[in-house]
This record gives C-alpha cells, structure tokens and sequence, in this order.
C-alpha cells in the first residue's frame, strides 16, 4: 500500500501499474539506477565547473520526474538547470545541487522500498474515493 507522504503522484502510479507487473518494477528500477546515475554526474560536473553539463542533465532528469509527479523533485531540477545556464553563481549552484541531492535521496530511498516489496500496489482509488 502507498504511504501517505508519499513523494509520487497516485494517479501517474495508478497509470505506470497499468503497463502490468513486470513493466511496473522495471520502471522502479529504472528509475532508481537513472536518478543515481544522473546525481552523480551532475557532481562530477560542478567540480569541474561544467556549468552546461549540470543543466543538460537537470534537464534530462526532470522528465521522469514530471511524469510520476515527483513535483518537488522536479522544481529542484528545474531551478537548477535555470541556474546552471545563466551566469551561473558556485555558491548558488552548489547549494542547489545539494538541496537536489537530499530530495532525490528520498525519492530513491522510497523507489528502493517499493521495489524491494515486490507487491503490486493496489492504488485504484484516490485518497477520499471509497
């Protein structure tokens, strides 16, 4: 069952369910593996100063998450590909990417819950819809 504070959106998760089991937990694991993946390089890229290379993949990184709902996830993402792209300020970045890499970490640790279960959610109703 869905946790209540969950991050994600019950109706794009009501929707990725109906691709079926396999293509749901695939999906999970995808995404897990991308929000890693993506995190990481956009550190490697601010110690190098690749301000362009932080925007390209904030950008990359905000479809999934525009998808699922992650919404707060997604403002992150997008402030800090704005950021990344125009003039940007060390500081400002690095303190956003910071403030990233803490949202995301939660948004992983409950994609890694989720997919551990491996039970089907059963998420057909809205909350209040009994």
């Amino acid at each position: 069952m869905m946790q209540e504070n969950s991050r994600f959106d019950i109706e794009a998760l009501n929707e990725l369910r109906e691709g079926g089991e396999e293509y749901y937990f695939e999906m999970l694991e995808t995404l897990t593996l991308s929000l890693s993946e993506g995190l990481e390089e956009m550190r490697e890229a601010f110690q190098q100063k690749n301000w362009q290379r932080i925007g390209d993949r904030a950008h990359g990184m905000r479809g999934p998450c525009g998808h699922l709902g992650i919404d707060s996830l997604w403002h992150l993402l997008n402030k800090l590909e704005e950021k990344s792209n125009e003039n940007p300020d060390p500081d400002e970045v690095e303190k956003l990417l910071k403030k990233t890499e803490d949202e995301a970490s939660l948004v992983i640790q409950e994609l890694v819950e989720m997919s551990s279960k491996k039970e089907f959610p059963n998420i057909d109703s809205e909350p209040g819809n009994t």
